[in-house]
């Protein structure tokens, strides 16, 4: 039926080629071990809404492009190829054009420019540990994205990485050090309104760092609070969290 959510979660270090054909009940699809991601493998899920390539070491371009439903997205960096040689963030899409994608044109350093294609839906977008830079433009013109998490693993935000990105409400940086930006890096978004929420006891050092002290609103998250209680004296196991920033 039209209304089935099915989530799909793939295990192996490689997705099977051929395995998807569209299948519109396919809501979330999570590759939690997944090293590559070649173009084609999950392209027909025309109906996916949510996506999760956490391990991905190699990311082909085109590799997301008919994915016309994605609304949140969860990658190790932000573009097609690898982490050192990442492209910006349309390359993952492609060019090629689709009913319920949007045509954005991104700038590269060079000053060449391209349209990608990508899900006017996408609004949500999280970076994970280990991405260390954002290129040149990455973001270009993605008025779509909403929300983005970037993580404490970042160390540089480049030139208009987020230029044009007017749709942009919230952005969460996860590093207590402000990543190096520039003048520029986000010029053409609405910085009286989008706000910046940064870790515990950092929001003086946000205000007073290149480029994100021209952000309005800058709101740090609440201190962390864990509280142990021992269930047999002198002995047992105390349980807490298995993740924490600093």
């Amino acid at each position: 039926p039209a209304a089935t959510y099915i989530e799909v979660v793939c295990t192996g270090t490689e997705i099977p080629d051929g395995i998807f054909t569209d299948n519109g009940n396919i809501k979330k699809f999570e590759a939690p071990n997944a090293i590559t991601v070649g173009t084609g493998q999950i392209s027909g899920l025309s109906g996916l809404e949510e996506l999760s390539l956490p391990k991905a070491q190699t990311i082909a371009p085109d590799a997301l492009s008919g994915l016309v439903s994605l609304k949140s997205l969860t990658l190790p960096f932000p573009g097609a190829g690898t982490p050192l040689s990442v492209s910006n963030f349309g390359e993952l899409f492609g060019t090629d054009s689709h009913d319920q994608m949007r045509p954005v044109t991104q700038v590269m350093m060079d000053g060449e420019q391209e349209t990608y294609y990508l899900p006017s839906g996408l609004d949500s977008l999280t970076i994970l540990e280990g991405c260390g830079e954002l290129p040149y433009g990455c973001f270009y013109g993605c008025t779509m994205l909403k929300r983005v998490v970037l993580p404490s693993s970042l160390y540089s935000v480049g030139e208009k990485a987020f230029y044009g990105c007017a749709g942009m409400t919230d952005i969460w940086c996860r590093g207590a050090d402000p990543a190096v930006a520039y003048d520029n890096s986000f010029d053409g978004m609405r910085l009286t309104s989008c706000k910046l929420h940064v870790p515990y006891d950092t929001s003086e050092m946000y205000a007073r760092a290149a480029g994100w002290e021209r952000f309005y609103y800058i709101e740090e998250e609440a201190p962390l609070k864990i509280s142990v209680v021992k269930n047999i004296e002198n002995a047992g196991v105390i349980y807490g969290l298995n993740e924490y920033q600093y």
